[in-house]
């Protein structure tokens, strides 16, 4: 097939065979190897419905089709049937078979794991197990699809990456945002490689949707799934637990408020891990001494250590766990003798060792159990506490906390219960404790949270007024922490 006519295969339909219109977003996205040569990553996500799977797919076939011969292409998905469904629908089968209708013809079909358009062979991959890097091992690609990419097992897409060799070779990645922690994330939008460009197509690139379609899913998603349905965020949504966190609201530089009547309660929340990540949250809370009701809770720093066994790093033990505790009380400026640090309950052998700690300075901080609190006969759970907080808007976090502000938005139920954190083995990726140690902090402060009820007895916090006094002293520059 004449290169030259790869624009007009994309401009025209195959035969009477038509997928969509297509529109100029379209046609730069399926031939985006023409505009950036020195590009091999293509790195495509978005909103959903904006027809990227199609365009990538089509795409993806007339440059394999329209540059190789006799060479290996994969296609890497959830697994094989989901790229069957996603990759090979009737509609893209019969299109991509009259589109290359020129070449000697195809052999195998799509319920097959690999099949021939001329002399280039295309195979499956199944991304979601052990066997998937299996069966990539020894490929020698000169190119790879990869569909509903966030769906794929890490290690299997590092496989097939590694298997692309051939030269001239070029990567397609197709993805739907998930949570900001996923892999895919952190390679390549937080850090992007030079070697990889980012296209996202907008709500106007698929024009078979309904004028008013993206309209009418902000009216019925609620708002942290419309964020990554409608708008594209790599944000959590089902199953979260803390949704109504908002790091544009909550994440915010603080100055702590001045005057003899400010008292201020000075907690750590330590979260202690040997097989997972150590945390350790720093907060103050501050209110009036004669309207303890007005009050305001502040995050002021975070520590965060997870041993790298790639480094060759090890789990610390309670004594270090400790000199890192206090070194971190030093650089915050929390009073030891006036500071409560509450732990989970498991980390016995840690509590023991903080009663016999000794500190340069000699001032020795009280370490408790973090213990579930009751009020009026009912208990009060640790995570309702801190949903009330972030509903009313009495707790901020600083910008430095990014560990705690990752995990907020990733914390989730466990599949199928609507009262049970999400527990596991984690991934660096999934690691929880900042969260845990928040939970263990805001739990300790519980008297002050509750401590003035409505006249109907109802104590939630979201019924407390706002304290014009403490949230005056927010500003926008970075501030000093005292």
């Amino acid at each position: 097939m004449s290169r030259a006519r790869d624009k007009e295969i994309i401009t025209n339909s195959a035969n009477d065979v038509c997928l969509a219109p297509v529109t100029d977003e379209q046609k730069n996205l399926a031939l985006w190897y023409k505009k950036y040569p020195d590009k091999r990553i293509l790195f495509c996500d978005g909103i959903v419905g904006n027809s990227k799977t199609t365009t990538l797919v089509v795409g993806f076939f007339l440059w394999a089709m329209t540059n190789f011969e006799n060479k290996e292409f994969g296609i890497l998905g959830k697994d094989k049937d989901t790229v069957e469904r996603n990759v090979f629908y009737t509609e893209m089968w019969i299109y991509l078979y009259n589109l290359f209708s020129e070449f000697p013809g195809i052999r195998g079909g799509p319920h097959n794991e690999e099949f021939y358009i001329g002399s280039n062979k295309f195979i499956k991959y199944s991304g979601n197990n052990k066997l998937g890097v299996g069966s990539i091992q020894g490929a020698n690609l000169a190119g790879l699809y990869v569909d509903d990419a966030t769906q794929v097992d890490e290690e299997c897409f590092h496989e097939a990456m590694q298997r692309c060799r051939v030269p001239g070779y070029r990567i397609w990645i197709s993805c739907n945002p998930t949570v900001p922690t996923h892999y895919l994330y952190k390679r390549f939008i937080a850090q992007a490689p030079e070697n990889t460009i980012r296209i996202r197509l907008s709500n106007k690139a698929n024009p078979f949707l309904p004028p008013d379609y993206y309209e009418n899913l902000l009216q019925i998603l609620p708002p942290i799934v419309a964020r990554r349905k409608v708008y594209g965020e790599w944000c959590a949504d089902e199953g979260l637990i803390y949704s109504n966190f908002d790091p544009e609201l909550h994440v915010k530089n603080f100055r702590p408020p001045q005057g003899s009547n400010i008292e201020s309660v000075y907690r750590v929340g330590i979260d202690i891990g040997y097989n997972h990540g150590t945390a350790f949250i720093f907060g103050t809370l501050y209110y009036l001494k004669n309207k303890p009701q007005e009050y305001y809770l502040y995050i002021w720093h975070e520590y965060f250590f997870r041993p790298d066994e790639d480094k060759g790093e090890i789990a610390k033990s309670p004594e270090q766990i400790l000199d890192d505790l206090y070194e971190q009380l030093e650089y915050t400026g929390f009073p030891v003798k006036d500071t409560k640090a509450f732990c989970d309950t498991g980390a016995k052998h840690f509590i023991l060792s903080a009663s016999k700690y000794k500190s340069y300075g000699g001032a020795q901080l009280k370490v408790y159990k973090a213990v579930t609190r009751v009020l009026d006969k009912r208990e009060i759970s640790g995570i309702s506490l801190l949903r009330d907080l972030f509903q009313s808007g009495r707790i901020g976090i600083s910008p430095r906390c990014t560990h705690l502000i990752d995990q907020l938005q990733t914390y989730r139920w466990a599949a199928g219960q609507v009262d049970t954190p999400f527990k596991k083995e984690r991934s660096p990726e999934e690691d929880l404790a900042a969260v845990d140690a928040l939970r263990y902090l805001t739990n300790s402060l519980i008297q002050h949270f509750y401590k003035i009820k409505t006249a109907e007895g109802d104590a939630r916090v979201v019924e407390d007024k706002y304290s014009k006094v403490i949230y005056g002293t927010r500003r926008t520059e970075d501030s000093d922490y005292r």
